[in-house]
């Protein structure tokens, strides 16, 4: 009761402070103020009213926001209307900022009938302040939802979870066949002048639950704790798995008037990834996570990173669509097979329908750049400055964990073309001793440059073990002589480990953020120099510091704000192709296989997140005769070679590094965390006997 009479305090004084403003210079928070608290106090009064009933406090917040938005559409109440059409009045006033005329970016948002309601609003009186209570709410409500999420997780665990799987399982598939089934007559029974279409549409939006209402409707109840409440949550889950896949069934069916297995499959499989790595994957890292976190002796600095954790994530979730929209999916998007995979459209009709709605289009580009200057914000206003603020507890982490000094970049975002090494933001090129005075220049094609040798990996050269060979003649023949799992310890002087070890001209490098940075810082890369100068000095520490374990986690820093304050002219400059006419997304001029010479070999390179990628092939008699990669991870994690020389990894983990707990290292999994490794380059599947299970061979 106590509550429920502050809100109404509350609600009393935004009121009075926005009244109070009338007649005064216009105040821009004074209505947010007012709208964000009406609706917690519309909240808080329904929440009261389902508690004195008996009922969920949920129920009756659901149960008020559904009044309102109803009565306020009915009566044409020009605020609940706003807030009703929010997501697409931004999508409007991006396309109107992208220079599309005002009335053809309220159709493509709003469609016609609700553009000329919403218009007349927004170009009303009160249309300013109306637009701002908008945002405010859609922001604040994006921060619940996360935050509703987030307290889901804390109440939830995934042992309890597993135990029930089964039984949730079962209600998870009824939960969704039984409404779609039900759902799809009904639609056809109300609406039969519509599209069997809408029908399919309409029953596949019932199949869906929403975690977090369940959730809290159990909290509410004291039931959060029951074997009941394991298998509904544990429904939900899977629920929202299988609403996912046949939300993309439907919308195939829809979009493209038929059934798409391979998409269906391709569907499946990512949930089921996702969930599997959530369920196995996500216990160990959250001890991990606690673990480190538990060393901080500061609560603030606990609850500081807690908090940016949750808040990068969404973050994410937003900036991956770019990956979608040109790359077709995520995670691994297919930008470098064959150009790129999705096609461009400047077809003005491609926005609201037909074969070209799925092409990259005005709508889909706008919203890259929306997502592009949300991103930025967050990197400037958070990632940034957050990373300062963390190191700062964490400098003795600069000077330690640096490893071999050497640094190897292939160079990546050409501005006029690969030909043009000039123009490229990042260089290419090798740092030896720590001297960014001399960047010694990188050749992949010649065969002194980069060669991978196996003296301490599980292969076998056809000219000795202590050979170099270049990828271009890189053999891979497994020869496991390892011991047999499990295993306590493995012998560094012999054999080791499934990577090879690449050099560039006999030096172990590492690659990554930090040698890009350092590359950029080199060659006098002026935003990148004053960038980590102005950090440095806020930490005040030398230039020196960069070399080591914390300098690495600053550089992947740096080097996102370095690279992101370029995707704006990138974006600007692919507009610009669009409408002049250049909607090429490949090179068609060697792809028929007809025009290739007998021999031809040739490398493909890029900077992946974890550092320098590139593939090397030759092709003979148009068959692929030889296909090597070297990637980041071989790299940083390859074992030693011939002449003793540690990779990356073990040079850096051999650097001042002392366990404060020798049963819970948490220093090695910090410095080698630095790196962001991934060993699944280097895993073979084997039988019992040592012998690949299975090879694949194109004749």
């Amino acid at each position: 009761m106590a509550k429920f009479f502050s809100t109404i305090l509350l609600f009393s004084i935004a009121a009075a402070a926005y009244a109070a403003s009338k007649g005064q210079p216009a105040d821009p928070i004074a209505p947010v103020i007012l709208g964000v608290t009406g609706i917690l106090f519309f909240a808080v009064l329904g929440r009261f009213g389902a508690r004195t009933l008996g009922q969920p406090s949920v129920l009756g917040e659901l149960l008020m926001g559904v009044i309102l938005g109803n009565l306020g559409y009915l009566f044409a109440v020009d605020f609940l209307l706003v807030l009703r059409e929010g997501p697409a009045i931004f999508d409007m006033v991006d396309l109107t900022l992208s220079g599309a005329p005002l009335e053809q970016a309220a159709d493509e948002a709003l469609g016609h009938k609700n553009a000329l309601i919403i218009l007349s609003i927004l170009q009303g009186p009160g249309g300013a302040e109306l637009t701002q209570v908008a945002h405010a709410v859609d922001v604040f409500s994006r921060y619940g939802v996360i935050f509703l999420l987030f307290l889901v997780g804390l109440e939830t665990s995934i042992k309890e979870m597993r135990e029930v799987g089964v039984e949730s399982l079962r209600v998870a598939v009824l939960g969704v066949v039984l409404p779609f089934a039900f759902g799809f007559m009904a639609a056809r029974l109300l609406m039969p002048e519509l599209s069997v279409n809408v029908d399919l549409f309409v029953a596949a939006t019932l199949g869906a639950t929403s975690i977090g209402i369940t959730a809290r409707v159990l909290k509410d109840l004291s039931k959060a704790r029951s074997h009941e409440a394991h298998v509904i949550l544990g429904a939900a889950v899977i629920d929202d798995v299988l609403g996912l896949i046949m939300l993309a069934i439907v919308s195939g069916i829809i979009i493209s008037g038929g059934f798409d297995p391979f998409n269906a499959i391709k569907t499946v499989t990512l949930a089921s990834v996702f969930l599997l790595t959530a369920f196995i994957a996500g216990p160990r890292f959250l001890r991990v996570t606690i673990n480190v976190v538990d060393r901080l002796d500061i609560v603030e600095a606990k609850m500081f990173i807690s908090f940016l954790f949750v808040m990068a994530l969404a973050w994410q979730r937003e900036v991956v669509q770019i990956h979608t929209i040109f790359g077709g999916k995520n995670p691994h998007p297919n930008f470098m097979v064959g150009g790129s995979p999705s096609p461009i459209s400047n077809d003005p009709t491609s926005a609201t329908g037909g074969a070209a709605a799925t092409a990259v289009n005005i709508v889909s580009l706008n919203r890259v750049r929306s997502i592009i200057q949300n991103m930025m914000q967050f990197v400037d206003q958070v990632y940034l400055p957050d990373t300062i603020a963390i190191a700062s507890f964490y400098k003795d982490w600069f000077a330690r964990g640096e490893g071999l000094g050497n640094f190897l970049t292939y160079g990546d975002f050409p501005a006029t073309g690969l030909d043009d090494p000039s123009t490229w933001l990042i260089p290419g090129g090798a740092i030896l001793n720590r001297d960014l005075t001399t960047i010694h220049p990188v050749d992949l094609n010649d065969p002194k440059h980069v060669q991978e040798f196996v003296s301490h990996s599980w292969y076998d050269y056809s000219d000795g073990k202590d050979s170099g060979l270049h990828p271009y003649d890189g053999e891979t023949t497994l020869n496991y002589s390892g011991p047999k799992p499990p295993y306590d310890h493995l012998n560094v002087e012999e054999s080791y480990s499934w990577l090879k070890a690449p050099r560039w001209r006999g030096h172990a490098m590492e690659t990554g953020p930090l040698a890009r940075v350092l590359m950029l810082y080199a060659s006098g890369h002026e935003p990148t120099r004053e960038l980590a100068g102005s950090v440095l000095k806020q930490l005040d520490l030398p230039l020196e510091a960069m070399f080591s374990t914390m300098g690495r986690t600053a550089a992947r820093t740096l080097e996102t704000k370095i690279i992101g304050d370029q995707m704006m002219g990138w974006l600007d400059n692919l507009m610009a192709n669009i409408k002049v006419g250049d909607l090429n997304v490949h090179n068609e001029e060697k792809w028929d296989p007809s025009t290739w010479p007998r021999e031809a070999r040739g490398v493909g390179f890029t900077e992946a997140p974890r550092g320098a990628l590139a593939h090397w092939v030759v092709i003979k008699d148009g068959k692929i005769d030889n296909y090597q990669a070297v990637v980041p991870t071989t790299w940083n994690a390859g074992p030693r070679d011939a002449k003793g020389q540690p990779g990356a990894y073990e040079a850096a983990l051999m650097d001042r590094h002392k366990l404060l707990i020798p049963k819970q290292p948490l220093e090695i999994q910090r410095t080698l965390h630095s790196f962001d490794p991934c060993i699944a380059c280097s895993v073979h599947v084997m039988d019992p006997e040592g012998e690949e299970l299975m090879k694949i061979k194109v004749s």
